[in-house]
């Protein structure tokens, strides 16, 4: 306890000193993210110790006013890096004590349990170390605008940062291709004492797992992350945590990658998974006895083959509308708008180029009340702007299908974008007086209205869209 007055005080009378050369000739600056990662790393050393009451009031104070000017200064945006040294040496007293340091008896409660530590012992033995935190401090330079990666603290305070608001408990859907938001959440509670966790397994229901997601995050209450892992299989291991976990409640969150379709991922039927939470090494921190619960979650996930978020037949697309009024001669039908999602990977593996949604098929349902009753024999469609067109092969009397290979590069659409395909039709009307109509829909999008994959000819043709809807109704055209 000497040793660390002393250093307490070292700091405490250095900061304040340190002459104004330092803050003009070295400087570093901190973006706000980077500013509030930093603080909440000093607050992680300064703030048990404080509650702790292990120290005598003077020196509780004097800690204070130093976690407070180590914060004033980050806020500055611009400022010396002695903060830097000051910072270590108050991570390094303060964490160095931690060995010798026997916590108070903690407050029993009863709150739902993943791990209720009921081990009572007169004398604890010495508590296993927790992992030394460290800060290290960035090369001085002279340029402003030099950018800072803090060291990484368990639980690591490194970006990406997920929003943790974003979590609702319950059944999800998630796309293929795609980086998620917080799914699911585990709720962690120890009574009596806290416990290390060394490591841990997330485990699903289906085997599939490990096909459908590519990584898995696992990030903390605050929303920082902890550790990545590649699932195999139904589990995703993460090994070498030293994850503590303190007295009361500490809420886990899981989130994945989901695994791209393109080269070498021909996409599977759906995969509905439920989780369970198994921690295969733990110990109590004071008794050092192991712990290793299993918790379920309520919360289930279920990965989409698809790239297509969104199918419409619209009114008007760019530069094109469709015809309001039946008349002789060319009439525009219908346009089919079709959009894809955002990828954060869809390039080809082999050659690196850019994978493309390509549209194979789209079917029509055609409400001919037309006097020559020819419609869907008759009918034409071509990308929006393109000079290629495919005829109708009709299916039945109200059923067309139009097979988009012959379109070429006008099949594709690129990732993140919509592209329209126009209906076209050269009607002959009678000149009787009864009125005639057309109407196009499309019937079912989850049974081959749409089929589409990608450029990557070992993709799998996808006939079910998973949209929230499965039919579309075009406008009734009348004369």
């Amino acid at each position: 306890m000497k040793y660390l007055i002393r250093i307490l005080l070292w700091v405490w009378c250095v900061l304040p000193l340190t002459s104004m050369a330092a803050f003009e000739s070295e400087f570093v600056s901190l973006d706000t993210t980077q500013q509030a990662q930093y603080t909440s790393l000093i607050d992680s050393v300064y703030t048990p110790w404080r509650d702790a009451r292990t120290m005598d009031a003077t020196l509780v104070a004097r800690l204070t006013q130093i976690r407070n000017t180590l914060v004033g200064l980050l806020n500055t945006r611009v400022f010396s890096d002695t903060t830097f040294f000051a910072l270590e040496y108050l991570v390094y007293v303060i964490d160095g004590d931690r060995a010798t340091y026997v916590p108070p008896a903690p407050v029993v409660t009863t709150p739902r349990v993943i791990s209720t530590v009921t081990n009572t012992v007169s004398v604890p033995p010495t508590p296993a170390p927790a992992p030394t935190m460290t800060v290290t401090a960035p090369a001085p330079s002279t340029t402003p605008s030099a950018t800072i990666t803090p060291t990484p603290v368990a639980p690591a305070t490194s970006a990406p940062r997920l929003d943790i608001s974003t979590y609702q408990q319950g059944t999800k859907t998630v796309l293929w291709w795609t980086s998620t938001e917080a799914l699911i959440r585990f709720e962690l509670i120890a009574s009596l004492e806290g416990m290390i966790i060394q490591d841990l397994d997330l485990r699903s229901t289906t085997q599939d797992f490990g096909v459908a997601v590519e990584t898995v995050y696992l990030y903390d209450a605050q929303g920082f992350l902890i550790a990545r892992t590649n699932p195999s299989s139904n589990t995703a291991s993460f090994r070498e945590l030293f994850l503590e976990i303190p007295v009361g409640q500490t809420d886990l969150y899981f989130a994945f990658d989901t695994a791209p379709i393109g080269f070498n991922h021909p996409a599977p039927s759906s995969v509905t998974m439920w989780f369970e939470l198994r921690v295969r090494e733990g110990y109590g921190i004071v008794s050092g006895n192991d712990q290793t619960p299993i918790q379920s979650s309520d919360d289930v996930v279920t990965t989409l083959p698809t790239q297509i978020t969104d199918v419409q037949l619209v009114d008007r697309f760019e530069n094109r509308a469709v015809d309001n009024v039946l008349t002789s001669g060319t009439a525009t039908l219908g346009i089919v708008a079709i959009t894809t999602k955002w990828s954060r990977d869809n390039t080809d593996t082999t050659d690196n180029s850019r994978l493309q949604t390509v549209i194979e098929n789209i079917k029509l349902v055609v409400d001919d009340n037309t006097s020559a009753g020819d419609l869907a024999s008759t009918l034409k469609l071509s990308e929006l702007n393109g000079s290629v067109f495919v005829p109708a092969a009709v299916n039945n009397f109200w059923e067309v299908e139009f097979d988009l290979n012959s379109l070429g590069t006008d099949a594709w659409i690129q990732n993140n974008s919509t592209k329209a395909y126009v209906i076209t039709w050269n009607p002959t009307l009678s000149s009787s007086d009864v009125t005639e109509t057309v109407r196009i829909s499309i019937d079912d999008l989850d049974n081959g209205g749409i089929t589409y994959t990608t450029t990557d000819p070992t993709s799998a043709s996808i006939t079910d869209l998973w949209l929230p809807y499965r039919f579309l109704n075009g406008d009734v055209i009348s004369e």
